[in-house]
């Protein structure tokens, strides 16, 4: 199970529209389907990494996916 991402947790969420360029789509619906996410919530956790500055992309020119970085934190929770 991957970790929750702030947009899967309880956050409320607001409808947005918005123009993509054709020649975008398909490669994004390839990336997201690779990641076994819809494509809105793959457009999503893009732009979360990059607002958070998260520097865990793929390159794209090699086409790659990756998932995000684990967290470095150690967790605090009793066992």
């Amino acid at each position: 199970m991957r970790p929750k991402t702030p947009i899967e947790s309880k956050t409320a969420t607001k409808y947005t529209a918005f123009r993509c360029p054709e020649e975008l789509l398909e490669p994004l619906r390839k990336r997201a389907e690779k990641e076994r996410r819809s494509l809105s919530n793959y457009i999503i956790v893009l732009i979360e990494r990059d607002v958070r500055g998260d520097d865990t992309g793929g390159d794209a020119d090699e086409g790659e996916v990756s998932k995000p970085a684990a967290s470095a934190k150690p967790s605090t929770r009793r066992k």
